[in-house]
This record gives structure tokens, sequence and C-alpha cells, in this order.
């Protein structure tokens, strides 16, 4: 077992930085299919990915050097299938008559390497009966084409980062590993007796996604803007092409179009949705869960983006107009940086506020008498119903 500590240690230091490159994507799927993330779920998913990344890198890990590889023999691929089984006993020198030489046999390099091909994927066919409610049949495939995948990487030098193989491709372990998966799969009601299974947790799933979340808001706003910033960046480029001039990335009037544009014009032309929104399935309905009219629209996205968000840019606009002659401007300035100082101070403890209080509408929805729902009940509740009885 210690000799597979490192590569388990080096799964475990990668994993952090894998987990932060798939996090984003996981997120927006969730939300889109079932409006919610799950805690569960999410620790089942994870924990699939790395245990996937500790089977891989126990197969291509320790690495040697090329010169190592180089000086070394060609390996040539082990094709008979059961040749474990000889290697077993001439290893071991088991003894069918002689009891005493059964233990031994069990601790020889030759047993124990057949028990850690098994014993690795075992909780490949847990994982796709228990979650991804796979017939055997489906395991029994997914687990000899993940072992072969691995085998490959072996005998292919790491894809051709090696000039040769410095592993074996072993036709057994594709035995191994497979009768591994076809355990794990029979095991799994056994092993997942006190978890909820896969249909109970999509139920909770939709459950819990009837209501808007606010990390579901926002990760609505991060899509709104993302898609904004390359729409002006690729906006930038094709102008500045064609005039041979470079354009600012972001003046207050291209400001105003574009909030005007994916705020307002999109919204009503989708009946409320943002392209963010579309995506995790959330729309904008006043209180009544009718489509809002369009001053609505105004009101709305005017005090979020015109007022709210560049309110700290806005009082520093007004505090650098000071006056050195006009005393009456400067009070009518101060003012106005005053007010909308206390917008940009109020604003996050009055969201600080809604996160953790029951009435979730924040000052411009409550404003403009809007609010959000999600899509996924009103459009999709049938066809989730059919989908959890059909899985």
């Amino acid at each position: 077992m210690s000799n597979y500590l490192p590569q388990i240690k080096t799964a475990l230091l990668v994993f952090p930085f894998l987990a932060i490159f798939i996090t984003i994507p996981y997120i927006i799927i969730q939300y889109r299919k079932y409006g919610s993330i799950l805690a569960l779920r999410s620790v089942i998913i994870y924990s699939f990915i790395l245990y996937l990344l500790c089977c891989y890198l126990l197969i291509i890990l320790p690495l040697p050097s090329i010169e190592k590889v180089l000086a070394s023999p060609t390996i040539q691929p082990q094709l008979i299938p059961f040749s474990f089984i000889k290697d077993f006993i001439v290893d071991s020198h088991i003894q069918l008559s002689d009891p005493s030489t059964y233990l031994p046999a069990l601790k020889s390099m030759a047993f124990l390497t057949i028990i850690f091909n098994v014993i690795l994927f075992i909780p490949l066919g847990i994982y796709l009966r228990y979650y991804f409610k796979m017939k055997w049949s489906h395991v029994l495939l997914i687990a000899f084409s993940l072992s072969l995948f691995f085998e490959l990487t072996q005998l292919s030098g790491l894809y051709g980062i090696y000039p040769k193989a410095y592993r074996i491709f072993d036709v057994d372990d594709l035995i191994t590993n497979t009768f591994g998966g076809i355990i794990g799969f029979y095991l799994a009601p056994y092993l997942s007796f006190f978890l909820p299974n896969r249909e109970k947790i999509d139920q909770l799933a939709y459950q819990k996604g009837m209501t808007v979340s606010f990390s579901r808001r926002f990760i609505a706003f991060l899509i709104d803007w993302f898609v904004i910033i390359i729409f002006i960046v690729g906006f930038n480029y094709i102008i500045s092409a064609i005039t041979k001039s470079r354009l600012n990335s972001l003046t207050s009037l291209r400001y105003m179009l574009t909030i005007v544009i994916f705020f307002i014009i999109i919204p009503i032309l989708t009946g409320g949705q943002t392209i963010g929104k579309f995506i995790v399935k959330i729309k904008v309905v006043n209180l009544e869960l009718q489509p809002l009219k369009y001053y609505q629209y105004l009101l709305r996205y005017g005090l979020l983006y015109f007022i709210i968000i560049p309110a700290p840019l806005i009082a520093l606009m007004f505090l650098s107009f000071l006056s050195r002659t006009n005393m009456w401007l400067n009070i009518y300035l101060i003012l106005m940086f005053a007010a909308f100082l206390f917008i940009t101070l109020a604003f996050p403890i009055h969201l600080l506020i809604r996160i953790f209080s029951k009435d979730k509408s924040l000052i411009y929805e409550t404003l403009s008498n809007t609010k959000q729902i999600s899509t996924i009940k009103i459009i999709e509740n049938q066809q989730d119903k059919a989908s959890i009885t059909k899985d």
C-alpha cells in the first residue's frame, strides 16, 4: 500500500485545481437541470472525479526520465489471457496439498497485484450503479473501456511523450479491472443502503430549485457580464479594424446602450430572460407572475445599472466637480456625493440582510414590483416527474 501513497497524495494536491476548473460548468449544469445544487450530489460527483484522478495517476506515476526509458529494454505487451494464474502459482510457491503455503501465497506480490487491479475498479461499479443508474452490461463495457484506455496510455508511452512504453500493457489487467467493476456493481445496493437513491436526490433538487437562490442569480449575473464583455471586445475589434483606430473599451454612451440591449430589449423579446437567466432557467415577472411592462424593465434595470452598481463612480464624479467659487453648486455636489455614497454603503448591507431573511426581494425589485422565478417548475414540471420516474 505504501507504494501507492505518493500517487494518492499527488491526486489530492492536483484535485483542488481540477475542481476549480470544473466548478463553474458544474454549477451551471446543476442550475439549468435542477435549479439548485445539493451538497450530497456535489460530494458524489466530486468524489467520483477524485477517484478517477487517483486511478489515472496510479497507472502513470511515477514518471521516469526519458533517458532512463531510452536506456531500458523494450517492454513487450503481455497478450495471453489469464497468465496471472500461472504467475501466481509460480511466484507464490503455493501448493494445494500443503495448507501452510496458503497464507504466504496470499501475501505474495503476484496475488496482491491481482487484488489491487480488482479493488481499483470496484468503486467504479458502485458509482455507475448507485448514481448513474447503469445496468450491469453498461458497467461491464465502461469498466473494460476505462481499463483499455489506461493500458493504451501505458503502451503509447504516455501518448508519445516517452519514446517507448515504460510500463507493460497486460491483457490480464483488462480482465481483473473489468471483474472489479462488476463486483462493485453487485456491491452497490449494500454499500449505498444508508444513502438516498438517485430519484430521491433529484426530487430534493427540484423542490429546492423552485426557489431562486441568490447564488443562482449571481451565476446568471456573471454569465450576462461574461457575454457582454465578449460582445464589447468583439465589437471594439471589428470597429478598430474598419476605422484603423482604437476605441475606448466602454464609454458612458456605450455602457448605456449595452444595458438597454442586454437588460431591457432582450428581456422584452424573451419574456423576462437575459442570456444568463435563460441559461440557469430563471425569469423576471411581476408580482402576479405575469410578463413585465416595458417601463418595469426600465425601472428595474435602470435602478440597478444606472444608480446602484455605478454609485461609487457617480459619487466620485460629483466630488470631482467641486467648484472653488460657487458655494451653492458645491453644496449641491456634496449632497449628491453623500447620497450616492450612502447607496454605495447601504446596498451591500441591504443585500446581506435579504440573504439571511425570509423576504428575498431587493430594493430595486420592490420599487419596480418585479421578482424572479424558476422556469423549471413552470415549463418542465411534468417532464421532470417523467424523467425521475424513468431514471
